[in-house]
């Protein structure tokens, strides 16, 4: 469990740093089109348990709505900015 603290905290105070200051750029960390690849195979891998992927598919769902709007170069930090404009986990699917 230890170690999954870690993973998801080590990274927080430099994408805090990163938000406050404006840089979205992906090209030191993970774009958010690698992101959602990588949600979409944790989605899968769910549903291939029997496990209810609706928290996993709501986060992609949020990514795949910052790559619809043009930012799938940039990293998570976009994610904090284009949420507080008041996007949502909407299926970005759906508004077609």
């Amino acid at each position: 469990m230890s170690l999954l603290v870690g993973l998801v905290a080590d990274p927080l105070p430099g994408l805090a740093a990163d938000i406050d200051a404006g840089r979205f750029s992906g090209t030191e960390s993970a774009s958010l089109a690698s992101v959602t690849a990588s949600l979409g195979h944790i989605v899968h891998a769910l549903e291939e348990a029997g496990v209810s992927p609706a928290v996993t598919q709501a986060a992609k769902n949020t990514v795949d709505a910052a790559v619809s709007a043009g930012h799938e170069g940039d990293s998570a930090a976009r994610l904090a900015e284009f949420l507080g404009r008041g996007h949502t986990d909407r299926d970005p699917q759906a508004a077609g």
